[in-house]
């Protein structure tokens, strides 16, 4: 997890249970963008599924943690959201089965590099990294996706209220569940 693109620990349970939730089936392709820590990795590697990471953070812990499992994991140094790029990506993109993920608390994308990189890909005008995680998460995946996220993308106007309302008006939502305070140790947004 990231608070303003700053890497944190969880409480375990929550890796374990977003593991639980993605459900991965034995050798399944599982993506994990934003875990520079390996923590959700983890739990998901420890349900028998395949890992991809891409976070934009120095991923040391991520690739040391890969190295202790069952599977190697493939661990890239991109931001998830900007690594997209039309330019950068070859005919058939990469999808994946499921992904798992904690969206950046508060993060913000610059939005001229997200016109640069990505040109016309996301609806919502935004520079809000949740919302545009989540439409990079759509655009990738073609069977679950788990996701942790602040309370303001569940309950904020604008970009927010646009993204729910495709989410709900496609189908595509199924599930919201409330997260107890203090899962996000040294967190000032518990």
């Amino acid at each position: 997890p990231f608070i303003l693109g700053v890497s944190f620990a969880c409480d375990p349970s929550l890796p374990r249970l977003i593991g639980r939730l993605v459900h991965p089936t034995n050798d399944e392709l599982v993506y994990v963008p934003w875990d520079s820590t390996g923590q959700f990795s983890a739990a998901l590697d420890d349900l028998g599924a395949r890992i991809v990471i891409e976070t934009p953070a120095q991923p040391v812990v991520a690739m040391l943690m890969g190295m202790l499992h069952r599977s190697q994991w493939q661990v890239d140094q991109v931001n998830p959201i900007l690594a997209r790029s039309t330019a950068n990506q070859p005919e058939a993109e990469q999808t994946y089965n499921s992904a798992a993920t904690f969206l950046p608390l508060g993060m913000k994308i610059d939005l001229q590099w997200l016109d640069l990189a990505s040109p016309g890909c996301f609806p919502e005008r935004t520079s809000s990294a949740a919302v545009l995680g989540i439409r990079q998460l759509l655009a990738v995946t073609k069977r679950r996706i788990v996701v942790a996220v602040q309370n303001n993308v569940l309950f904020s106007s604008g970009a927010e209220y646009s993204l729910r309302d495709d989410l709900l008006t496609r189908g595509l939502l199924r599930t919201v569940i409330a997260m107890p305070a203090g899962l996000l140790h040294g967190a000032a947004t518990e």
